[in-house]
C-alpha cells in the first residue's frame, strides 16, 4: 500500500560496490556459459519450446492469432498457445521477428540464465536487507546443484541439461513476487504491484505462481495482525487473478480439451509427479544431495548456518520469509508420496508436480545460504579485525569467502566446461550424420501424415544423431510426429505410448504414413521403401494416414486414468469388424453407435489439409451410416460441416475426431475454431485491478485514521 526505500548508506559507504560485485558475478556466469548463445540442436525440451516460439512467430507474421490455434507437431495435435504458459514463447516470437525466432530464443534463454543473480538481488534489496548480503545470495544462485536436478540450477536450463524454458521465466520472476507480496502483507509495498508481479509470474509459469501464492498464504496466516494480512492478501490475489484472467478463463472453459495428467498417480513412486517424500527429502539434505550433489556440501553447511541465524531474529520481516520459503516448500516437495485423502485439499492437485516443488526449495536454500554466508564474514571480520589492520582484514575476510565457496565453484567450472564439450560433438554430428538425415526428412510432402521415429520408452532411445533422439530432431524440420511424449496435454496423446508399429491398424488411427528408421532396423508392417541418405531409411506405409471410414458398434465411458492405465494394451478394436472403432464417452457426451456390417463401410475419394491441420476436408462416399475419423486429437472447440451443414464431433479411439455420416456421398470439413475473447477479458482484467486499487486506497486511509485516533 505503502512504499519504503531501501535502507540508508553510511557515510563514506560506496553504493555502487555491491552492483559492481553483482556485475562480476552475471560476467563470470555470461563467460562460463556463453556457448548457450549459439547452442547444437535441442536434444531436450529445449526443442518443443522452440519449435512453439517458431509456429507462434509465424502466425503472428500471418496476421493470426497468437494464443490460440492447433499446433500439429507433436503428439495427435494440440491448441498448445491456448492451454500452456505460452506468454514467453509470445513475447520472444515477437523479439524473433527482428532477430530470428531460433536467435530470439537462445537470446532470451541466455539472458535469463545468466542474470537471474540480478533477480535475487533485487528481491533482497525490496525486503531492506544490506547490499552485501543481496550480493551474497546473488553468488550463491550460481552454485546450486541437486540430484533431482530440476531447481534453481544450470542443469535445469542449459541445452546439456533439460530445458526447463518457461520454467526458467519464473524462477526469474519468483523472487521478486514474494519479496514484493510479502512486503504488500505488511503495508510497506504497494498490493497492486505486487499483485502484478504475482500475475506475471503465474502467466509465464503457472506452478511457479501457485508456489509464490501458497508461500504467501502460509506468511499471512503465520504472522502477527493476520486479519489485515490475509485481507491484504485478498487484495494481492485479486490482483494478479484479473490481470491474468484473460489467459486462465479461456483454459477453464476449454478444459475439457486439455488433460494434465499424462501419467497414472498410482505407481509407488512416479517421478513426473511424485518426489520422495519426507524421510528421503530429510536424508538428501543431510547427506548434502539437495544443495551440493557430488561435491563437499558447501552450500548446505551455509544454509544451515542461514536458519540458526534467521532463528534467533526470526521475528525480522525478511528471515520469517526465508524460514517459511523453505520450509513450505519443502514441505511440498515431500508431500507427492502422501495418498489424494491428504493433497486433494490442495488447489488444482491435479496438476501439481511435486517435484518441481524443488525450485522453492533451492529458492529458500539460497536466501539461507546467503544470510549463513554473511554471518560468517561477520564472524570471520570480527575476529581479523582485532589482529589485522582494517585493509588487510578485509581482504583476508573476502579471500577466506572465497576460499569456502571454492569446491562449488570449481565444480561449477567442470560443469560448464563439459556442456561446451558436449556441444562440440554434437556440432560435429550435426554437419555429418545430421546432414544426411535433414535431407531424407525434405522427401516427407506436408499434409500427408505422421512421421514416427521410434520413441521416448522404447528403440528411439538408442537412434539419435550425436546426443538428439531423431524422434526430438523431427520438430527441426516441422513434421507432425509421435513419440516425444509428454510435450502436449492433448486428450488424444493419452493413448501415445499404445502405439504399436507391429499393428498396421494403429497407423490409420494415429495418423502415421512414413517411417524413418536405422540402417539396421525394418518396418514390422508392409510398408515401401522411399529414400535412403547415409545410415537412415524412410518408409512410406499404405494407410489412410489423414482420414478413415469406420464403423463405431460400441460406446466406452473413460476418464483420463482409465486410459492411461489402460496403456499399452488400448486402444484395440473391440468390435467384431477390422474397421471398427469404439465411441468415447468423455465427461459426460458421446456419439451415437451404428450397426455396423461386413465389409468395408466405405472410402475416401479425395482430401485437403489447411496450413498446420486446422482444417481439414474429405469426400467421401459411405455405403452405410458410419463415421469418418480424422486423426486429430479432439477438443471442444473442433467445428464439423457435412455437406454444408453443421455437424457434431464425437470422441473415437484412440481420443480422435469422428464425425456421424449416412450412406452416400458426402463433403465433410473440420476446423479448429479460435477463442476470441481476449480482448474483452483484458478489458475486464484491468477494471477490476482499478476496482481493487480504490479499494486499497479505502483500506490505507481507514488504517491511518484508526492509528491517528489511538495516538490521539
Amino acid at each position: 500500500m505503502g512504499t519504503v526505500t531501501g535502507p540508508t548508506v553510511p557515510p563514506g559507504t560506496s553504493r555502487s560496490r555491491p552492483c559492481a560485485v553483482l556485475a562480476l558475478i552475471v560476467g563470470v556466469q555470461g563467460w562460463l556459459y556463453r556457448g548457450e548463445l549459439d547452442p547444437p540442436a535441442e536434444l531436450n525440451d529445449g526443442a518443443m519450446h522452440l519449435a512453439l516460439v517458431r509456429w507462434i512467430g509465424r502466425r503472428i507474421e500471418a496476421g493470426q492469432a497468437a494464443f490460440d490455434g492447433w499446433f500439429p507437431d507433436l503428439g495427435l495435435g494440440f491448441p498448445q498457445s491456448h492451454h500452456y504458459q505460452s506468454l514467453p514463447h509470445v513475447l520472444t516470437a515477437e523479439v524473433g521477428r527482428v532477430v530470428g525466432f531460433e536467435s530470439a530464443f537462445h537470446l532470451m534463454l541466455y539472458v535469463l540464465f545468466v542474470s537471474w543473480p540480478v533477480s535475487l538481488y533485487l528481491a533482497c534489496r525490496i525486503l531492506r536487507l544490506p547490499g552485501r548480503q543481496a550480493v551474497a545470495c546473488a553468488a550463491v544462485a550460481t552454485l546450486v546443484v541437486s540430484q533431482p536436478q530440476s531447481g534453481y540450477e544450470a542443469s535445469s536450463y542449459v541445452w546439456a541439461g533439460f530445458g526447463l524454458w518457461t520454467q526458467l521465466w519464473g524462477a526469474w520472476t519468483l523472487p521478486i513476487a514474494l519479496a514484493l507480496g510479502y512486503e504488500a502483507l505488511a503495508a510497506r509495498r504497494s498490493v497492486v504491484l505486487a499483485g502484478c508481479a504475482l500475475a506475471v509470474t503465474a502467466l509465464v509459469h503457472p506452478f511457479t505462481g501457485w508456489l509464490g501464492f501458497a508461500v504467501l498464504a502460509v506468511a499471512a496466516v503465520a504472522s502477527s495482525g493476520r486479519r489485515m494480512r490475509v485481507v491484504r492478501l485478498g487484495a494481492v490475489c485479486a490482483v494478479a487473478g484479473a490481470l491474468a484472467s484473460w489467459f486462465f478463463i479461456p483454459i477453464w472453459l476449454d478444459r475439457s480439451g486439455a488433460v494434465y495428467e499424462v501419467f497414472a498417480r498410482t505407481t509407488a513412486l512416479n517421478p513426473f509427479y511424485e518426489s520422495y517424500g519426507a524421510r528421503d527429502t530429510i536424508r538428501s539434505f543431510a547427506s548434502g544431495s539437495l544443495f551440493d550433489n557430488g561435491r563437499l556440501p558447501v552450500v548446505t553447511v551455509l544454509a544451515v548456518v542461514g536458519v540458526l541465524s534467521c532463528a534467533r531474529r526470526i521475528h525480522e520481516g525478511p528471515h520469517r520469509l526465508f524460514l517459511l520459503l523453505i520450509a513450505t516448500s519443502a514441505v511440498l516437495y515431500a508431500m507427492g508420496t502422501s495418498p489424494p485423502s491428504v493433497t486433494g485439499w490442495l488447489p488444482f492437485r491435479e496438476i501439481l508436480y511435486f517435484p518441481r516443488f524443488l525450485l522453492g526449495v533451492h529458492l529458500g536454500g539460497i536466501l539461507l545460504a546467503g544470510e549463513g554466508l554473511m554471518t560468517l564474514q561477520s564472524v570471520v571480520s570480527r575476529w581479523l579485525s582485532t589482529a589485522w589492520p582494517r585493509p588487510a582484514a578485509i581482504a583476508m575476510t573476502i579471500a577466506s569467502l572465497v576460499l569456502v565457496l571454492s569446491p562449488a565453484i570449481r565444480e561449477r567450472v567442470d560443469y560448464a566446461r563439459l556442456g561446451r564439450t558436449l556441444a562440440q560433438s554434437q556440432d560435429a554430428a550435426d554437419v555429418s550424420d545430421g546432414v544426411d538425415l535433414s535431407s531424407l526428412l525434405q522427401q516427407i510432402p506436408g499434409g500427408t501424415g505422421r512421421v514416427f521415429a521410434g520413441s521416448a520408452e522404447g528403440w528411439g532411445r538408442r537412434y539419435t544423431v550425436g546426443h538428439v533422439p531423431v524422434y526430438i530432431a523431427l520438430l527441426e524440420a516441422r513434421l507432425p510426429s509421435i513419440g516425444f511424449f509428454n510435450m502436449v496435454s492433448s486428450v488424444g496423446s493419452l493413448s501415445e505410448r499404445a502405439f504399436d508399429e507391429s499393428d498396421r491398424t494403429h497407423y490409420a488411427k494415429f495418423g502415421v504414413r512414413w517411417l524413418v528408421l536405422p540402417e539396421d532396423r525394418r518396418p514390422l508392417v508392409p510398408a515401401i521403401l522411399a529414400a535412403v541418405r547415409g545410415r537412415h531409411r524412410l518408409y512410406e506405409v499404405p494407410s489412410p494416414a489423414v482420414v478413415e471410414i469406420v464403423d463405431a458398434t460400441t460406446v466406452l465411458s473413460v476418464r483420463a486414468q482409465t486410459l492411461i492405465r489402460s496403456i499399452p494394451s488400448a486402444p484395440v478394436s473391440f468390435g467384431p469388424f477390422e474397421s471398427d472403432r469404439v465411441l468415447l464417452r468423455w465427461k459426460g457426451n458421446a456419439g451415437l453407435p451404428n450397426h455396423g456390417g461386413a465389409g468395408s463401410p466405405g472410402r475416401v475419394l479425395s482430401t485437403a489439409v489447411a496450413r498446420d491441420y486446422e482444417k481439414l476436408s474429405a469426400k467421401v462416399e459411405t455405403t452405410r451410416q458410419s463415421y469418418v475419423a480424422f486423426a486429430q486429437s479432439w477438443h471442444p472447440r473442433w467445428r464439423a460441416w457435412v455437406d454444408g451443414a453443421p455437424a457434431s464431433v464425437v470422441m473415437i479411439e484412440p481420443g480422435t475426431l469422428g464425425i456421424a455420416v449416412g450412406p452416400g456421398l458426402h463433403q465433410v470439413v473440420v476446423a479448429y475454431d479460435e477463442f476470441e475473447f481476449g480482448s474483452e477479458l483484458a478489458i475486464g482484467g484491468a477494471v477490476l485491478v482499478f476496482a481493487v486499487s480504490f479499494v486499497a486506497s479505502r483500506i490505507r486511509w481507514w488504517s491511518s485514521r484508526s492509528r491517528s485516533r489511538n495516538t490521539a
